[in-house]
């Protein structure tokens, strides 16, 4: 039986790193095609510069989970690919779910 929590485990770890992955690549991807908009959201939020790769994952959060209106990603990428965000955020939650239930 321990071993059936080892292998839920690891495939709850596996999923939660692989949703948080595609969740970065995306935001990333959100921010360098348009990085006036992305900065001056996150500069509105209270974000530091400095810590992008954490802010745009507490941002992608609110946006695709929360359903949170941003007007300076209106038209842009991110709008567009939302519903992936929203997606790999459920795989990431899903994945952290797993894990910690089989622990």
């Amino acid at each position: 039986m321990a071993s059936m929590g080892r292998r839920l485990g690891a495939v709850g770890t596996l999923l939660g790193a692989i949703g948080l992955v595609r969740i970065q690549v995306i935001m990333q991807r959100g921010y360098a095609a348009h990085p006036q908009e992305v900065a001056g959201l996150l500069a509105r939020l209270g974000f530091a510069s400095k810590s992008v790769e954490g802010s745009l994952l507490v941002v992608a959060y609110q946006y695709a989970f929360l359903r949170r209106p941003f007007p300076e990603v209106s038209g842009t990428s991110l709008e567009r690919e939302r519903s992936a965000l929203l997606l790999w955020i459920v795989v990431m939650l899903i994945g952290l779910a797993v894990e910690s239930w089989a622990s």
